[in-house]
């Protein structure tokens, strides 16, 4: 290997070694940032460099967490999918795959990584479940807030009966939220990794830009035949679960579809990338405050453009 490429490899590594503590902060916005980062500078390296200094990459990433959390079992269970999702991103590109199966991919390596470390944790420790513990101890906090604060207006068993149907609820969209949690990381990895290979001048040619993204017909439609499903099936059963959660992880898809939109229309009115890009976090940050009108304009305005891709037909117009 010449010596700028590396150096540039062992640059890599020291910067992969340094967001790699990062992540050991408490900060939970920092560590996610940063396992975004670490998983997008191993990727960037399966790009660059051969197999075996890859190989090395992971190994220093998985030696730092040994190091730090003193358990190998739980530096495996950490470094296991950054390693996984960094080498997807870097599969993918070499292998010349588009934006939507490179996160396609990258969601569901994640997702699994997930499944099966909550498969172990339940051999590790049978009749637990870590999800219902968390969201246990949401539920109490929640109940000592409404006793603090409507105490004097509320009986016991009214706190009671909302603390339970908040549990329950929420019980209902773990998968989706689960789900939504790694197309969240993914996007936040695929942009990271987008930037480090355009700051290294590589060809991006197969990654469309975010303004041209767009749903396919079929998965548009099949969203709004499951939507209109949904509201006929009985609640309270597996199968209106199963359908609701299906819907919620779609509507979030067509609510990032939206903005692709979105961006796509305020590019006839907004010349600076920068200014359009601070418009698109604002609008998605009030989405996701309200999670009402905003939200759902977005994702319904995402699988109609799937639909009748309203791009195409307006340069057929022109």
């Amino acid at each position: 290997m010449p010596s700028n490429k590396l150096k540039e490899f062992f640059l890599a590594v020291l910067i992969t070694v340094v967001f790699t503590l990062l992540t050991l902060l408490p900060a939970a916005a920092l560590s996610i940032l940063c396992a975004a980062a670490v998983t997008a500078l191993l990727g960037y390296s399966a790009t660059r460099f051969h197999f075996g200094f890859v190989a090395f990459q992971a190994f220093v990433i998985c030696a730092v967490y040994v190091l730090f959390q003193k358990s190998l079992s739980g530096a495996l269970i950490t470094s296991l999918p950054l390693i996984l999702c960094g080498l997807t991103l870097g599969i993918c590109y070499n292998v010349k795959l588009s934006v939507f199966k490179l996160l396609s991919i990258f969601t569901s390596v994640y997702v699994l990584n997930i499944a099966v470390n909550i498969k172990l944790a339940g051999m590790a420790s049978p009749g637990q479940n870590i999800f219902e513990e968390a969201i246990a101890s949401v539920g109490q906090v929640y109940k000592e807030s409404l006793t603090a604060m409507y105490g004097s207006q509320l009986s016991g068993t009214e706190i009671n009966n909302v603390v339970s149907e908040l549990t329950s609820t929420l019980l209902r969209f773990t998968p989706s939220f689960i789900v939504i949690a790694c197309i969240c990381f993914a996007l936040l990895s695929y942009y990271l990794f987008k930037r480090i290979l355009k700051i290294r001048k590589s060809d991006l040619s197969m990654f469309a830009s975010f303004s041209d993204w767009r749903g396919d017909k079929v998965i548009s439609i099949t969203y709004f035949v499951l939507l209109a499903f949904y509201f006929v099936v009985p609640a309270g059963n597996f199968l209106s679960d199963t359908l609701l959660n299906m819907v919620t992880v779609m509507t979030f898809v067509f609510f990032v579809l939206g903005l692709s939109f979105l961006e796509y229309k305020l590019k006839n009115r907004i010349e600076k990338s920068g200014v359009r890009k601070l418009v698109l976090v604002g609008i998605s940050l009030s989405a996701f405050v309200l999670m009402g009108l905003p939200f759902l304009a977005l994702a319904i305005c995402g699988a109609l453009d799937g639909c009748f891709d309203f791009r195409h037909r307006k340069k057929i117009i022109r």
